[in-house]
């Protein structure tokens, strides 16, 4: 299992896992799944520090995206995406369609754009082009 897709079940499930030091750490709500998950990040445990380490490299030609999201009846998360913000973005629409906050989701990606200073250029654009489609799907669904 990629190591982005067990990160985000975990956090799905209200845990965490941080990387520091070729450590891992892992903090786990007291669920019945929480066994579960235990194993599944010590059976991979390696792949995800590389992965976590490897995505705060600067000379690593990554394009892990971390898109967070709110939805319109109170729930949310985020979407890890190790493909890149505007594959993020569009399965975050696919998957929650009309349910997802664009108002939130507006305001996350203009405020990745201009003010996160590890966004690369390429990203930061990408967050502008999701804004912009999301704007524009939005104006179309108002003229309906």
């Amino acid at each position: 299992m990629h190591p982005a897709l067990i990160i985000e079940e975990v956090e799905r499930a209200g845990g965490q896992i941080i990387a520091e030091g070729g450590r891992l750490r892992a903090g786990l709500p007291k669920t019945p799944d929480a066994a579960r998950l235990r194993k599944l990040i010590a059976l991979n445990r390696d792949d995800i520090i590389r992965w976590l380490e490897h995505g705060n490299d600067d000379t690593a030609a990554t394009k892990r995206a971390v898109v967070r999201f709110k939805l319109r009846d109170g729930g949310g998360g985020q979407v890890i995406d190790p493909d890149g913000l505007r594959s993020a973005v569009s399965d975050l629409m696919e998957r929650f369609g009309d349910r997802v906050d664009g108002d939130a989701l507006l305001e996350w990606l203009a405020e990745y754009a201009m003010h996160d200073p590890s966004a690369r250029t390429d990203e930061a654009e990408a967050a502008l082009e999701a804004a912009e489609v999301i704007r524009r799907a939005r104006t179309a669904k108002a003229r309906r």
